[in-house]
């Protein structure tokens, strides 16, 4: 129930923002990966695109590479990325990232070198 009650808590103090794109699966054939994002939320006021990613738990530096993923499989450079972390107590917090495009695909060329020995 507490998760839920962060869900509701985070859309109704981001009122501000709608979604656009719910658990949409995406394929990056270039780097040769896929992954579902959680949602794609669109600012109303400003049309700023926002790639999120829901968590139950603590952020981790690896959810900022998730996301930077997920931003580069969707297409749209000017995206930023963020988590949503969720807590049993009906707390959230909403941490934007910075982007990592740069090295998001360096980590994926030395993964394609090594797995295409």
């Amino acid at each position: 129930r507490g998760y839920i009650d962060a869900y509701q808590a985070f859309l109704k103090s981001n009122s501000m923002l709608d979604t656009i794109e719910i658990e949409k699966t995406l394929y990056q054939p270039s780097m040769g990966y896929c992954g579902k994002l959680d949602r794609v939320y669109k600012n109303r006021k400003n049309d700023q695109i926002y790639i999120v990613d829901i968590k139950t738990g603590v952020p981790l530096r690896c959810h900022q590479l998730q996301c930077t993923a997920y931003a580069i499989a969707y297409k749209n450079k000017n995206a930023k990325v963020a988590g949503l972390h969720l807590f049993d107590d009906g707390r959230y917090k909403f941490k934007q990232y910075k982007r990592q495009d740069t090295l998001w695909r360096s980590i994926m060329r030395v993964y394609n070198y090594k797995e295409r020995r």
